[in-house]
C-alpha cells in the first residue's frame, strides 16, 4: 500500500505558509531609504576620489579638469552603464532629491576639482562657483527622510 499526502493536506500546507508569508512581511523593514543613502554617497565620494586623481590622467590641452555629479535620475543610469560600479538606485527616491546649501541655495550639480573641494555647477579660474558652506542632500521615501552633508572646502562627506 503506498502512503502519499491527500490533496486537502497539500492545500492546508499551502494556506498556512501563505498565511506565514503575509504576516511577516509587515515584520521585515524596508530599507530603501538608508540602501539609497549610503549608494549614493559612495557614488559622491567614488566622483570625488576620481576628479582627485584627474589632473594626472588629463593633458595639458584640456581645459575642464574637474569631475561632476547631477542629482538627476537618469543622469546617474547613464553614467552607471559606463561604469564598472553600479549602484541600486530606486528611482522615486532619487527623484525626491532635496540638495540644497545652508543658505537654501539650489544646487542641481556638484563638481568636484584636482583638489577634491566642491563647487555648485561647473569649476571657473576665479572661483565663484566655490562652495563655502554645507551641501545637504535630503532623501526622501515614504514618511521617512535622511541626509548627506558634504563639508564646503575639503568636500568631505558625511
Amino acid at each position: 500500500m503506498i502512503r502519499a499526502f491527500t490533496l486537502i493536506e497539500l492545500i492546508f500546507v499551502i494556506v498556512i505558509i501563505g498565511l506565514i508569508s503575509s504576516i511577516g512581511k509587515y515584520f521585515i523593514p524596508d530599507l530603501s531609504l538608508i540602501a539609497n543613502v549610503q549608494a549614493l554617497k559612495s557614488y559622491i565620494e567614488t566622483k570625488r576620489s576620481n576628479a582627485i586623481g584627474y589632473e594626472a590622467n588629463t593633458s595639458d590641452e584640456q581645459d575642464e579638469k574637474y569631475v561632476c555629479v547631477k542629482f538627476d535620475y537618469n543622469y546617474i543610469k547613464d553614467d552607471e552603464m559606463n561604469s564598472k560600479v553600479k549602484f541600486a538606485f530606486k528611482k522615486s527616491i532619487i527623484d525626491n532629491l532635496n540638495v540644497k546649501t545652508e543658505d537654501n541655495e539650489t544646487v542641481n550639480e556638484l563638481c568636484f576639482d584636482k583638489y577634491g573641494r566642491p563647487y555648485n555647477g561647473k569649476i571657473d579660474d576665479n572661483m565663484s562657483n566655490f562652495l563655502k558652506k554645507f551641501v545637504i542632500i535630503t532623501l526622501f521615501y515614504k514618511d521617512q527622510n535622511k541626509t548627506i552633508i558634504v563639508a564646503p572646502y575639503t568636500g568631505f562627506i558625511k
